[in-house]
């Protein structure tokens, strides 16, 4: 995982580990891959608008920052990683990062 460098990251809007892991993960079943998640789930959610899932999840919470912010770090995955496998990993880097990372205001891009 990639830590943006403080202010690289103005432009770039992402979701939280925290929306990642309670909004996201739980619409998941155990074995859905990144691409099921795209289909099933963000697809679905951005049909009646022309905004990416970042764009409307922060119409959806008022820009709360709990659930969107500016991007802190960058990942890079598999379409067919599995969700859970993903989130996982996220969270244990989260939980491991000194000083330990904010789930609430650390967002993956």
């Amino acid at each position: 995982m990639n830590a943006f460098s403080a202010g690289s990251s103005a432009d770039i809007s992402a979701v939280s580990v925290h929306h990642l892991t309670e909004v996201l993960v739980p619409q998941c079943s155990p074995g859905d891959t990144i691409m099921e998640l795209v289909n099933l789930v963000i697809k679905p959610a951005t049909a009646n608008s022309s905004c990416s899932y970042v764009r409307h999840a922060g119409r959806h919470y008022k820009m709360d920052s709990d659930h969107v912010g500016a991007a802190t770090a960058m990942l890079s995955y598999s379409w067919t990683s599995q969700v859970k496998d993903v989130a996982a990993a996220i969270v244990e880097w989260v939980g491991t990062t000194s000083p330990q990372l904010d789930p609430r205001r650390t967002y993956i891009w």
